[in-house]
């Protein structure tokens, strides 16, 4: 190649170099005009056809919610491509004459060029600065799980009325059973809104300032607040703070919690979820929600059509119907809603589907037996969600209660791998973890964001009894203080397959956490201890403290002093304030726990 030949090539490459720098700085000077303006998906399909996007490209694109957010992604995906495919992308608007003036507005941008590798895609007014950019950013990825749910979804009467009411009074309480579809429809209703409406969602919100900390009057916006107070029973605290502030937080954008006039259509909304036992709650009802804010979905039946298309669109496998013939819903307390058992027939041959529909609390309940019995450490990815309280991050992997819970696990599994070490269980357990979407286990754990978790609540009761009886020790020494008093019956009480129970052998292990929860100061775990409501476990806890008589004296006395000299304790006790340990505890005993139990509760 002579002198002359590498010259011209080196000319050709700088020209087209300064071509695409060019084009990027006519896309950037551009950029919010483009992602405002253009609708992504026929621009794509014919990107596609002309050979300048892959089918891959256009369902990375697909994954994110909201016109935006859609258009922004594929403004980053031809930013990193050549000047030729910038010029199709051009020549695409130009055929569409909604985007003539766009396009003339982009061929006349002038004065620059932009040698950067990264599209800024900040910019004045296009995202909601009242929100900073990482949580922005976290936002998305809980909206990008929403969306797969969102594509599974069966329009329903009851989600048409929660349309209706939120479309009408721009406020709307979803109140149902666990797995009866609450969350289902919010996230629905919010993918709707974001995609077809423009509105921004808000999908965490942890208390009621962050309504006004968020609150943007130029934007439309839907806060999505789902499993107020919690999924089990109302907190105190959260209910103190929501019932003094949300009503006049409301009242102040507009939306009459108190009057019985329709609240005005308008840009700004808020859809929330609760459970049916929640709802009964006296802390709830200290919101004073009026009746036409509430839906609650017992007032709607899901009828054969509905159901046999909620199996056909949440199952990956194509399985007959057959299975749907012999259901029956029931009313019984502990009796799953179709729609999450819809969810669970993911991949399951049909006759497994006819089992789980029938009984799906012991089907469940074998299917974590089987996985355990066959020593895979798939178990383990299901003990460690449980014992970390349904949110398990890869970084717990470094902490002192996981390695000390690996500890429990190497003994379990060493009866059947004698070569297992810790390290080598570890390794299994990321991988299963990694893995998750590949195994059986993604029926009933998922990812969002950096979180596993359990599909729904009713799993996560169901595998925190299962495996902290299997782990019986390490759950007892590990677990949060709200699991031990929440979470275990003694073997003499009528119990269920969503307990712990407590073995007369393991009754001393659980009462020494008692008193080592004591010791640290940490209360809830005894004295909001459900057990306490029954006599049998009373009367045991009694002769526990007799027998360590001195201990117990020493840390009450420590307790006395330490609540009556702090100045933070808020808590109020409801759940036991009329319990009468008299009859059932020693005088020693009975003295000092009223005593902390006055001070602790303001008894």
């Amino acid at each position: 190649m002579g002198p002359d030949e590498i010259s011209g090539r080196l000319l050709k490459y700088a020209a087209r170099e300064l071509n695409i720098a060019v084009a990027r700085f006519q896309l950037q000077i551009n950029f919010k005009d483009i992602v405002t303006t253009i609708k992504h998906r026929p621009i794509a399909q014919q990107l596609i056809s002309r050979g300048v996007l892959k089918a891959e490209e256009m369902e990375e694109i697909e994954k994110w919610v909201g016109s935006i957010r859609r258009n922004q992604k594929l403004l980053e995906i031809l930013w990193n491509k050549g000047t030729g495919d910038l010029k199709e992308f051009l020549s695409v608007l130009e055929s569409d004459s909604t985007y003539h003036h766009l396009v003339a507005q982009i061929k006349n941008t002038k004065g620059g060029d932009n040698d950067s590798k990264t599209l800024v895609t900040e910019c004045d007014g296009l995202h909601n600065d009242k929100i900073p950019k990482d949580l922005r950013d976290l936002h998305d990825q809980y909206l990008m799980e929403w969306l797969k749910s969102y594509q599974k979804f069966v329009v329903t009467e009851a989600t048409l009325q929660v349309k209706k009411q939120l479309t009408r009074d721009n406020f709307v309480l979803i109140v149902g059973k666990p797995g009866s579809g609450k969350s289902s429809i919010l996230r629905y209703i919010a993918i709707e809104l974001c995609n077809n409406n423009g509105f921004d969602v808000i999908p965490i919100v942890l208390e009621p300032l962050n309504i006004l900390q968020y609150f943007n009057c130029g934007r439309k916006q839907l806060f999505a607040i789902d499993d107020l107070f919690g999924k089990h029973e109302a907190c105190h605290q959260s209910a103190d703070i929501w019932a003094l502030q949300l009503e006049p937080i409301l009242k102040r954008l507009s939306i009459d919690m108190v009057r019985t006039k329709d609240s005005q259509q308008g840009n700004f909304k808020i859809i929330v979820t609760c459970s049916s036992e929640i709802f009964e709650d006296e802390n709830f009802k200290r919101l004073k929600i009026p009746n036409k804010y509430v839906c609650k979905l017992s007032d709607f039946i899901l009828n054969n059509d509905q159901m046999q298309k909620m199996m056909c669109k949440a199952r990956s496998s194509k399985h007959d119907l057959t299975s749907l013939e012999g259901y029956k819903p029931s009313n019984e307390m502990y009796d799953f809603e179709f729609p999450l058992l819809a969810t669970l027939c993911d991949g399951r041959s049909t006759n497994d589907q006819i089992e789980l529909l029938k009984d799906p609390l012991n089907y469940i309940v074998t299917d974590f037996r089987e996985i355990r019995e066959q020593h895979n450490t798939q178990y383990c990815v299901i003990a460690a969600c449980a014992l970390f309280e349904n949110s398990f991050k890869e970084e717990l992997f470094n902490t002192e209660a996981m390695s000390n819970f690996l500890t429990y696990l190497e003994e379990f599994y060493l009866e059947y791998d004698l070569s297992l070490t810790k390290s080598s269980l570890i390794k299994q357990l990321k991988n299963n973890f990694q893995q998750l979407e590949k195994t059986r286990l993604h029926i009933y754990i998922k990812k969002t964001d950096q979180t596993y978790h359990f599909v729904h609540e009713r799993i996560y009761d169901i595998a925190a009894a299962h495996c902290g009886q299997t782990f019986f020790n390490g759950f007892v020494n590990l677990a949060s203080s709200q699991f031990i008093r929440e979470r275990y019956c003694l073997a003499t009480d009528k119990h269920n397959k969503q307990l712990v129970v407590i073995k007369d052998k393991n009754l001393k292990r659980y009462l020494d956490r008692l008193i080592r929860d004591l010791e640290n100061g940490i209360l809830g775990s005894t004295f909001q201890n459900k057990q306490l409501q029954n006599k049998h476990f009373r009367k045991q806890f009694a002769v526990y403290c007799e027998k360590r008589k001195l201990k117990v004296i020493e840390i009450f006395d420590k307790l006395n002093c330490r609540e009556k000299n702090s100045s933070d304790l808020e808590h109020k006790m409801d759940t036991f304030e009329n319990l009468d340990l008299t009859n059932d505890i020693p005088t020693f005993v009975t003295k000092h726990i009223h005593t902390v139990m006055k001070v602790t509760y303001h008894l």
